[in-house]
């Protein structure tokens, strides 16, 4: 499994609370491809003091941040060479 993770944009609109700078959570998760299924899963939101706090709809906040993870799982796997290449690139270069 590849563990990856970037940093989510918290739209202040869609937590009921207002803000001024520009906030953001980092996701990490995990993302396998076995065939043509692409299988994620988000493994920790961290968040800052004043986030933590202020947002009230956790549940939103986890529905986003694992629609995000997959958008993100799916254009990785997008940009990496097909398998069968994959290994013929690790047998040149192991390291």
């Amino acid at each position: 499994m590849h563990t990856l993770e970037f940093q989510l944009h918290i739209d202040p609109s869609l937590y009921g609370f207002k803000f001024k700078d520009a906030n953001y959570a980092t996701v990490k998760y995990g993302t396998e491809k076995i065939g043509d299924n692409i299988i994620v899963a988000v493994s920790g939101i961290e968040l800052g003091p004043t986030l933590l706090v202020a947002i009230t709809d956790r549940e939103r906040l986890v529905r986003d941040a694992e629609a995000a993870a997959r958008g993100n799982a799916e254009v990785y796997w997008g940009n990496r060479p097909h398998e069968i290449f994959d290994g013929i690139l690790k047998s040149f270069a192991p390291f």
